[in-house]
């Protein structure tokens, strides 16, 4: 069914209104999957940036240059976490 509305010089007909909803909604679907994806990106690169750090201080230790017992008291300091302190055997 087509109802036409009169607005001045202007016939809007609600299947107009209805193609700019579907691609309002179809945009809309756009967007979330767009963001969605850049969230995965940024976690996934957060998750990167920590496991070379972690690799590089791993490496610093072995080299000497960062004392053992320097990166004990930092991991006791900040992981907070039960299963964390338990995985890493800080009591």
């Amino acid at each position: 069914m087509v109802v036409k509305k009169q607005t001045g010089n202007k016939t809007m007909t609600t299947t107009r209104i209805e193609q700019l909803q579907k691609k309002r909604d179809q945009l809309n679907a756009r967007l979330t999957t767009e963001r969605a994806k850049l969230q995965k990106q940024i976690r996934k690169d957060e998750t990167r940036r920590k496991v070379l750090v972690g690799a590089a201080v791993l490496k610093a230790v072995e080299a000497g240059e960062i004392k053992q017992e320097q990166l004990e008291a930092i991991l006791n300091r900040y992981l907070a976490r039960e299963n964390d302190r338990k995985f890493m055997e800080l009591f």
